[in-house]
């Protein structure tokens, strides 16, 4: 956000190719703030807490790959490579 400005930035992030994923970013990061203060299970808080932030990291990895030329791609080819396709 330093290099370019709010502005810019809050426009790049609901560009058309990150909007899904800044919503969902977005989102976890509220539901975190929200379930922390929940009267709840420790233990479920944990597990729910856990999840959340897994997802941030995905769609944190995934909004960047969106900077960099060809990486979604790479990365989706690479996953349907190794996870996708079953041998025969």
């Amino acid at each position: 956000m330093f290099l370019c400005g709010p502005r810019r930035q809050f426009k790049n992030m609901f560009d058309k190719k990150r909007k899904v994923v800044t919503i969902v970013f977005l989102s976890t990061l509220f539901a975190s703030i929200v379930v922390c203060f929940l009267p709840i299970n420790k233990d479920v808080k944990l597990a729910i807490l856990v999840l959340l932030l897994v997802v941030q990291v995905c769609a944190s990895v995934w909004y960047s790959l969106s900077y960099i030329p060809f990486a979604r791609r790479a990365v989706k080819k690479c996953f349907k490579n190794n996870f996708g396709e079953e041998a025969a």
